[in-house]
């Protein structure tokens, strides 16, 4: 009753001021409680769309990569007859595209992870094929290398002997024995490098034979994996948020490489008749 009693002695005006704190009160209280669920709400939303971003840019820094490699591949089979397989090892020019495919499988959606998949299996048994076809014409090139040392050692001996013998005649002092012994060796070395130069020509010829047989197997090759690398950029692209078409992706390579086989066949042509 005596709580009851003092609270009947407070003035109105108190009262008012007392409620009017009291809501004041609950709208902030109201209005932190909204702010603090927007607040969480932004902060998902943040992480979300920086979690999107981050893969974003993951995908594009991965695809792009293997676009890149997908074309140094190309270039690199067609510079396979020009490789010394003696000073290194050839297989390993196809390492990094074996590298960004295994990272684009991770990441890719499940059909197109399937695509390079199969294209990067395909890229291993072109590569093993191709070095079957390569053989030869780094077996000609050895035979080259190997003749031309051999002919230019006959010709410094040669020259060896001509030199010496034309001191004998410039000192005065002839000496018929020795004379004769040199002009033998001159002749002897002379022989040695006609016939190696000889050797040398008909290995240039079954060289040239060979890389016309390596170059046309290559592109054949190339165009063979062609509809399967249509088919994986396109799915990069869709992934990407680009548009394509891999139809029309296939249709622009097939034409390609109908056009690059015609000036191909006739550039070994002339080559032959040259």
């Amino acid at each position: 009753m005596l709580i009851l009693s003092l609270l009947q002695q407070v003035p109105a005006v108190i009262w008012s001021a007392v409620v009017a704190s009291a809501i004041t009160l609950m709208g902030v209280m109201l209005s932190n409680r909204s702010n603090t669920k927007r607040l969480i709400k932004q902060l998902e939303h943040d992480a979300s769309q920086k979690s999107k971003d981050r893969m974003a840019t993951l995908h594009r820094d991965v695809y792009l990569k293997l676009a890149e490699e997908m074309a140094r591949s190309g270039s690199f089979l067609g510079r396979l007859s020009q490789l010394d397989p003696t000073k290194e090892n050839i297989a390993d020019g196809l390492s990094e595209l074996f590298s960004v495919g295994a990272k684009a499988q991770l990441i890719a959606q499940p059909d197109t992870s399937r695509l390079v998949t199969e294209l990067t299996a395909q890229y291993g048994e072109m590569v093993m094929r191709l070095l079957g076809a390569v053989s030869p014409v780094h077996d000609f090139s050895i035979k080259i290398r190997l003749a031309s040392e051999h002919l230019e050692k006959s010709q410094v001996e040669a020259n060896r002997a001509l030199a010496e013998m034309r001191q004998m005649n410039e000192s005065g002092n002839p000496d018929p024995a020795r004379f004769h012994a040199l002009q033998r060796s001159i002749d002897s070395s002379m022989q040695q490098a006609d016939s190696y130069a000889k050797q040398r020509d008909t290995f240039w010829q079954g060289h040239i034979a060979a890389s016309r047989d390596f170059n046309l197997a290559m592109l054949e090759e190339m165009r063979k994996v062609g509809p399967l690398q249509a088919r994986t950029m396109a799915a990069l692209r869709n992934e990407l948020g680009l548009q394509s078409d891999a139809g029309d992706y296939e249709r622009q390579i097939d034409e390609n490489w109908q056009r690059m086989d015609a000036q191909l066949r006739q550039a070994m042509e002339r080559i032959v008749e040259g």
